[in-house]
């Protein structure tokens, strides 16, 4: 990873403590507020919907539920432009100039990209309303699709404020497992794409004054089996509703005594899935809301050990052996589950010894290198000022 190497050198780098549970959506929402999942509202990727009783895509909801002031809340209001390339949780903001959210029905995504974008990036021979199509087929595609979107948003609009979300490593991971050839085919392909970025300040005369900072939302750990919680749980309580998230599951019920019916049943498959069960008085060391708090939250979290997840099977069976493969959704603790990021430019420190952060202090590092007034939801801590000169 050439570039990425040499944007350390530059700058300075770090693992990054992630968010419980760590996926996409909660984990992205933390970056772009500095704030954890109890006060921004984002749970999951998925979550139960109690009035209807199905299972909701973050994606498919407006800002996905996020209730926090973000970095481009505080760009538009200082005045300065903003704009997302498959950034979770940007649909519908009102903050953003030009915005590609990571929507994959093509209903959706004509629905919340920014009227006129989706044409101007077709006339510039980028096939920006296939984003749908090529996530079906192969994610490299639906990166180069994010990395051509990008280069035509920086050469022709120069926002002050860009994120870009490429999706191959996770993809990989999630396929092969870490430390796969595959997981290393996606993380070189996504350095060559930031390569690319970085050449596209270069030709608009942006690359002297551009801060960079590259951040993960997660780390992986290896998985061998996929288990069906509602099928797990079907016969011991039919009052619960199981919803997967990575390696942790939502249970909804509508009683104490289904919802223990529930866990014992998940605790009693032979093959020893169950690491931790957590109550709504536990949720805020975790970092998450109550269920009074936040309706989308189960009323109990299940937590698999390292070599199980949860999520529907494709084999119509209760468990199915994956053999090889990734996930995360861990405790932030869990080995492997260290985000890392990179920041490098004018504003940033130039440090030889790594800096270990949370990704709570991306977002005023974002501010304090915008150079905006600051703001005192985002202020910037000691983490911050390590960062950022």
């Amino acid at each position: 990873m050439p570039t990425v190497s040499a944007l350390m050198k530059a700058g300075v780098s770090g693992p990054a403590t992630t968010v419980f549970p760590s996926v996409t959506w909660p984990a992205h929402a933390t970056v772009v507020t500095g704030r954890m999942p109890r006060t921004h509202g984002v749970i999951g990727n998925y979550f139960l919907d109690r009035r209807t009783g199905k299972r909701v895509k973050t994606w498919s909801i407006e800002r996905s539920g996020l209730q926090a002031r973000t970095i481009y809340d505080v760009a538009r209001v200082a005045g300065r432009t903003s704009a997302a390339v498959l950034w979770p949780s940007t649909q519908g903001s009102p903050s953003l100039d030009w915005n590609i959210p990571e929507i994959y029905e093509p209903e959706e995504f004509q629905k919340w990209v920014t009227p006129g974008l989706a044409d101007e990036l077709e006339k510039a021979g980028v096939p920006a309303r296939n984003l749908a199509k090529h996530s079906k087929l192969e994610r490299y595609l639906l990166d180069r699709t994010a990395r051509d979107a990008a280069v035509h948003i920086i050469q022709t609009h120069g926002p002050h404020l860009m994120m870009v979300h490429f999706t191959s490593a996770d993809t990989y991971g999630h396929k092969a497992g870490p430390a796969s050839p595959e997981m290393r085919w996606g993380l070189e392909t996504i350095d060559g794409f930031i390569a690319d970025l970085l050449s596209a300040y270069e030709r608009a005369g942006l690359r002297q004054r551009t801060n960079v900072i590259i951040v993960s939302d997660h780390g992986f750990s290896r998985v061998r089996w996929r288990v069906d919680p509602n099928r797990l749980i079907r016969r011991a309580s039919r009052g619960v509703r199981a919803v997967g998230n990575g390696y942790i599951a939502y249970l909804y019920g509508r009683s104490e005594r289904q919802l223990d019916r529930a866990v014992r049943a998940m605790r009693a498959h032979p093959k020893d899935i169950v690491q931790a069960v957590y109550k709504p008085a536990q949720y805020a060391e975790l970092g998450l809301p109550t269920p009074k708090e936040n309706p989308k939250i189960g009323d109990r979290i299940v937590l698999a050990k390292p070599h199980a997840y949860f999520k529907k099977t494709t084999n119509g069976k209760t468990v199915q052996d994956l053999q090889r493969a990734g996930m995360h959704g861990h405790l932030p603790s869990a080995p492997g589950n260290k985000a890392v990021f990179v920041a490098a430019g004018p504003g940033a420190n130039r440090l030889t010894a790594p800096v270990s952060i949370h990704l709570r202090d991306i977002a005023p590092t974002v501010i304090r290198l915008l150079g905006v007034q600051p703001d005192p939801v985002f202020k910037c801590t000691g983490k911050c000022r390590e960062i950022a000169r």
